[in-house]
């Protein structure tokens, strides 16, 4: 098959050719028919999480099609349209697998980080971390909620009935939500005056700060200092 292929840290991933990946007992194979790009792509290509399998397949949000099955496979079968997010591997046995939180395991491996990812024509991957996917919308709208799409919904879905979400981010954000605190926080090199346009972050949409955002306060940018004094509702 073909893949792109990331050979050391700091440099222009490789088109190789490697040899087609065989399924293990739980795993699909599927032809790759999309895969995102994730920030944290860049971040292992960029050397920043310093512990990747090399050479290796990166990708975390791939879309496929079963065209292989391993001898266990019970929740898939032939032309199953498929999406493979981050999580690939938990052992299912610690404390945190037992209780339907095995995003923590501390044996957990990683697509297109600890296993070969989604840029190439075929990828495996374990049935347990595989979505069933619908026919529509299209491979590419897809690819992105493998990650970023997981993540909101697992917050939403934790924050059950809440009035407010907290975002916690170093980038500027807006939300459809009416009453979304925006909160932010400093990278450690990044000075204390570093400021935030308003009205980019929120996009004139809800509460911040907590206060309405008027139209007086969109075109105005505040301080990290300021920001800080946000009151945040996850930090009582």
């Amino acid at each position: 098959m073909k893949a792109m292929l990331l050979e050391r840290a700091v440099a222009p991933l490789v088109p190789t050719d490697l040899p087609d990946p065989q399924p293990g007992t739980n795993d699909v194979l599927m032809r790759v028919r999309a895969c995102g790009v994730c920030r944290t792509d860049l971040h292992v290509v960029d050397g920043e999480l310093t512990r990747p399998k090399r050479p290796l397949v990166l990708g975390h949000e791939i879309v496929g099609e079963v065209i292989g099955l391993g001898s266990a496979v019970v929740r898939f079968a032939l032309g199953d349209r498929v999406g493979v997010p981050w999580l690939g591997w938990t052992c299912g046995e610690c404390r945190y697998c037992t209780s339907g939180r095995e995003n923590l395991c501390d044996r957990a491996r990683f697509t297109g980080y600890d296993i070969d990812g989604g840029y190439a024509e075929l990828t495996v991957a374990d049935e347990r971390y595989c979505f069933a996917l619908p026919a529509e919308p299209s491979d590419q709208t897809v690819a992105p909620w493998l990650c970023a799409g997981l993540i909101g919904y697992r917050a939403l879905k934790l924050a059950g009935a809440a009035r407010r979400l907290g975002i916690c981010s170093e980038q500027q954000y807006k939300s459809e939500r009416p009453s979304t605190h925006v909160m932010l926080r400093r990278p450690a090199k990044r000075p204390l005056k570093s400021t935030i346009n308003y009205q980019q972050l929120l996009a004139g949409y809800g509460h911040a700060i907590g206060r309405p955002v008027t139209a007086a306060a969109r075109g105005r940018s505040f301080s990290t200092t300021e920001l800080s004094r946000v009151r945040r509702p996850f930090a009582r």
